[in-house]
């Protein structure tokens, strides 16, 4: 799923991008 391919991406990533990805997640849980 693109989906899932993103969280992860998003999740083992440690640049600015990924950073503010992984806090709208957490956001949203």
């Amino acid at each position: 799923m693109q989906a899932m391919e993103m969280f992860f991406r998003c999740y083992i990533g440690h640049d600015m991008v990924t950073v503010a990805c992984k806090f709208s997640y957490y956001g949203m849980f």
